[in-house]
């Protein structure tokens, strides 16, 4: 099971960076994907379905979900501030 979340554009300025980033986290890596037609930042996780609960899966969500919006906040492209 992929669980992945944009945290912005993709940058090379900020690719190393994000590559020392990867050691540090306690859930998923960043990494680049195709969306809607264009390169974007996400981090992502997977977990193995066959052994999945519900703990694993809420705790990898929550965790993905903060540190893309932390990221985004971050690099300065926080869709969601106001």
């Amino acid at each position: 099971v992929k669980v992945w979340a944009i945290c912005g554009p993709s940058s090379p300025s900020n690719a190393m960076v994000l590559l020392r980033s990867n050691s540090q986290l306690m859930y998923g890596a960043f990494a680049l994907q195709d969306h809607l037609g264009s390169e974007v930042l996400v981090i992502r996780a997977n977990l193995l379905a066959d052994t999945m609960d519900f703990l694993e899966a809420s705790r990898t969500i929550a965790a993905i979900a903060w540190q893309a919006d932390a990221l985004e906040q971050q690099l300065g492209s926080g869709e969601d501030k106001e």
